[in-house]
């Protein structure tokens, strides 16, 4: 399927070559419920650090990453 109307097929990276070029995964590394957890926990606490959100904020992004459907990897 043309996505972006240049006339050629598109191909979509997945979930986990998306993270492999933004470096959350190491080559050999695919994408999973415990890698997002631990990503979203290490967000959230530098928010929390830096002031950004509460205690009670930060327990429910990761409580919500814990439990929301995640994409196909």
């Amino acid at each position: 399927m043309d996505v972006n109307g240049d006339g050629k097929r598109g191909k979509r990276e997945t979930v986990t070559e998306a993270w492999r070029r933004l470096g959350l995964l190491k080559a050999n590394e695919t994408f999973d419920r415990t890698k997002y957890v631990s990503c979203v926990q290490q967000s959230a606490a530098g928010l929390r650090k830096d002031g950004f959100i509460t205690q009670k904020v930060a327990d429910l992004y990761v409580k919500e990453a814990e439990t929301k459907e995640l994409p196909q990897r």
